[in-house]
């Protein structure tokens, strides 16, 4: 049986990276400060030949993530604790 690659864990964990979308939906990577040359090119040659595949994962999980945070309502208190904390950390 062939093993399945992941290229998203494999940027994740082998390339140490973050990969994300930008506003325009773009694979954005973003790497450490001791990442070497090596994992960089590593990382965009696995970005260009599964970049279709990994615009998907990441645009599920953004879908899924906003999904779970809006599904929650917070209460008028909370809501209006989170303001003056809000009101307190900004100069106005």
């Amino acid at each position: 049986m062939k093993d399945y690659f992941d290229p998203l864990r494999h940027l994740r964990e082998q390339c140490n990276c973050q990969v994300y979308l930008d506003n325009s939906q773009n694979i954005c990577l973003r790497f450490g400060p001791r990442c070497g040359l090596e994992s960089i090119m590593s990382a965009q040659s696995i970005v260009k030949k599964y970049d279709t595949q990994l615009q998907l994962r990441l645009k599920n999980q953004c879908i899924i993530s906003h999904a779970n945070f809006s599904s929650s309502n917070p209460s008028k208190h909370h809501a209006a604790h989170l303001d003056n904390k809000t009101r307190n950390n900004f100069a106005a």
